[in-house]
């Protein structure tokens, strides 16, 4: 008997549980998604309108709408690769209707299509951070961009194929694991072409700063965070990538992590921009402090007692003795 049991508990826990610890946890992340590009456009919207700014206002809000799409669709794709296990499991040999054995398919090549769309983004806002760092060089940009629209086509239309051929009822699994094969190294080399990036703007930064003789610990400080959120983000979407790869090898039908994958894919530069401003402005606030007690100090001035007026087009910091 307990032979028995030990099936069933496997086929449950692989057919029920898993979908369900996904939902659970894309719906988790959705939530903390929706506070993190709350905060994001508060700050983009403090720094003022500029080139820079606008674009990552349009990306960020891109990746948040599509996200926002891809969490209805990934519970209703969820629900239907458990009632299809169960069916398999209450009635063997019975093929799944067809009509929700359709949807489901509709479901999973539109949620590709939104991770599609997503991950381009996401490699354009690394694209651009790139041109940006390198000095407006066309090379920085071009060459990146057409390497990304390579890898994401090559991956969308793999990925599209494969999923049709495996619902087909008489299909060749040699086809089918050929395709699955392809699909998973456009995916690594997606997560590849991340990681560089990452890597060539992180070392640029880093090169600017072990370059520059005259730096104040102060900016070294700075330099040294602007470093370590772009690492940190850049390997929270390489690596979500490559446990859809591993899950994808291992023929895990019922560890399909797209609904994490898509909040993942906008929870990264979203988090990026929030942890740069945030850090930002608490080293701004810092140095203001600062500034303001070696004044008060060599001066004799309180901090409440420094003014900035403007005359004219130039600002003018006059300074004040409280009675």
């Amino acid at each position: 008997m307990t032979s028995d049991v030990q099936p069933l508990w496997t086929l449950f826990r692989r057919t029920a549980v898993n979908p369900l610890i996904i939902s659970s946890l894309g719906l988790f992340l959705y939530g903390l998604y929706i506070l993190l590009f709350r905060i994001s456009l508060v700050l983009l919207r403090k720094r003022g309108k500029t080139r820079g700014h606008s674009f990552h206002r349009v990306s960020l809000t891109t990746l948040f709408v599509l996200a926002s799409i891809g969490v209805p669709l990934g519970m209703m794709f969820d629900l239907l690769v458990v009632a299809g296990s169960f069916w398999e499991l209450a009635r063997p040999g019975l093929e799944f209707p067809f009509p929700l054995e359709r949807l489901q398919l509709v479901l999973q090549i539109t949620r590709y299509l939104i991770l599609f769309f997503m991950g381009f983004t996401v490699d354009c806002i690394l694209i651009f951070r790139c041109y940006v760092i390198f000095g407006y060089r066309r090379r920085f940009f071009f060459v990146p961009l057409v390497l990304c629209i390579v890898i994401d086509l090559g991956a969308i239309i793999t990925g599209i194929w494969d999923a049709v051929e495996t619902k087909k009822i008489e299909n060749d699994p040699n086809w089918v694991n050929l395709l699955d094969n392809i699909a998973n190294s456009f995916l690594g080399a997606s997560a590849l072409f991340n990681f560089v990036l990452t890597g060539a703007i992180a070392g640029k930064v880093w090169s600017v700063l072990r370059g520059s003789l005259a730096v104040d610990e102060w900016t070294k400080r700075r330099f040294k965070t602007i470093v370590s959120i772009v690492l940190e983000s850049g390997l929270l979407y390489s690596l979500t990538i490559a446990v859809m790869i591993v899950g994808n090898l291992l023929g895990a039908e019922t560890f399909d992590i797209g609904s994490i994958m898509m909040q993942t894919s906008g929870i990264a530069p979203t988090l990026m921009i929030v942890r740069a401003n945030i850090s930002r402005g608490l080293e701004d606030e810092e140095e203001d402090q600062d500034t303001q007690f070696n004044l008060s100090t060599r001066f004799g001035v309180s901090t409440g007692s420094v003014t900035e007026r403007e005359e004219g087009k130039s600002g003018v910091m006059v300074l004040t003795r409280e009675s």
